[in-house]
């Protein structure tokens, strides 16, 4: 749906942004969202139930002289979400969990990043976010950590104190996008308190795999492919499990069946 600038307007004062007779509205503690569309219309309500975080100070420099810049906030890292939506001539209510998350910066993320991978996951009481970030040839493939551990609504660790690693098991040629994909990833984190924890992502299937160019006109698909632009997005569904150990002793495991992550590539 395509609309003129005349029927669109965007407050530099906080999160306003109005598309036609759709808008979003929110205050980093409770966004209201509607959309109007051809074919359906949507209310959905997001209370934020853990706060608004961000990792470190939201920003990844990058250049000789730092001046290029990514930044990162999760608004809502965990909340809870009703949505009623009408399509077809019926009207469904939902209520489930919610997440908003918004990054910007001052030059595109394809000059800056040659992939990363991002996941989120509610396991038992725990509730994470987790990301690695691998920059492109021209910064060294530099890695950055971001990391962020909640028990309940609180957050009991990130990746502040810099003992984030990852790691990645079982490869294989994605045969699709012909990229080096990991059926398994593993984060491991030593938290404040001296407690350990390995949050290990175990892929089931795939349930989204595409080029970027695959959005573009399709009078412009070929010559992005000719110019080498093979940028693509994969997102998976699996299992996630946390351990917390102390002291290499393991004190609690859980694990949930169904969490998703992706893998961004830039490069």
């Amino acid at each position: 749906m395509r609309l003129s600038p005349g029927n669109c307007s965007f407050s530099s004062e906080g999160c306003h942004v109005i598309n036609g007779d759709s808008y979003i509205k929110g205050d980093l503690l409770e966004y209201e969202i509607v959309f109007n569309g051809p074919t359906m219309s949507a209310k959905v309500n997001l209370k934020n139930t853990i706060g608004p975080w961000r990792p470190k100070c939201g920003q990844i420099l990058f250049g000789d002289s730092e001046e290029y810049s990514f930044n990162w906030l999760p608004s809502v890292p965990e909340g809870e979400a009703t949505a009623e939506i009408q399509v077809e001539g019926k009207t469904l209510n939902l209520k489930g969990t919610g997440y908003h998350d918004h990054n910007w910066g001052n030059i595109s993320m394809f000059k800056l990043m040659h992939h990363w991978y991002w996941g989120r996951a509610k396991i038992g009481v725990y509730k994470v976010i987790s990301s690695w970030i691998t920059a492109g040839r021209k910064y060294g493939y530099n890695e950055f950590d971001i990391f962020m551990l909640a028990k309940g609504n609180e957050i009991i660790g990130d990746n502040s104190n810099h003992t984030l690693k990852f790691s990645c098991q079982d490869e294989y040629l994605d045969n699709y996008t012909g990229k080096l994909v990991y059926n398994k990833i593993i984060y491991n984190y030593i938290a404040t308190s001296g407690d350990e924890y390995k949050l290990i992502y175990d892929r089931k299937k795939d349930i989204a795999r595409e080029f970027f160019y695959e959005s573009l006109p399709k009078s412009l698909r070929p010559l992005a492919k000719k110019l080498g632009f093979k940028g693509s997005y994969q997102r998976f569904e699996g299992k996630v499990t946390l351990e917390r150990a102390r002291d290499g002793i393991v004190l609690e495991t859980v694990t949930e069946d169904s969490a998703v992550w992706e893998l961004m590539y830039f490069g």
